[in-house]
């Protein structure tokens, strides 16, 4: 892979569900605030940013809990 100090370049990695066609992981995600309460208890600034850590770092169970800030 080659980066450079000012932007590096990603290759995305292909996620196969089987169900459907292949995810690009990262998948982008629009940069908006609009939290989601994760069921691991952890604040996600978005459902996108939640589905991206499901499928891009197998956390097949993770799941939106709530919309809005996760309660401390």
């Amino acid at each position: 892979m080659h980066t450079t100090s000012h932007s590096p370049h990603l290759t995305p990695a292909l996620y196969f569900s089987g169900y459907g066609p292949p995810i690009e992981c990262p998948r982008i995600c629009a940069a908006l605030y609009d939290p989601v309460c994760g069921n691991d208890g952890k604040t996600y600034s978005n459902t996108c940013v939640l589905l991206n850590t499901r499928i891009c770092k197998n956390k097949p169970f993770l799941r939106e809990a709530y919309s809005g800030e996760c309660y401390p």
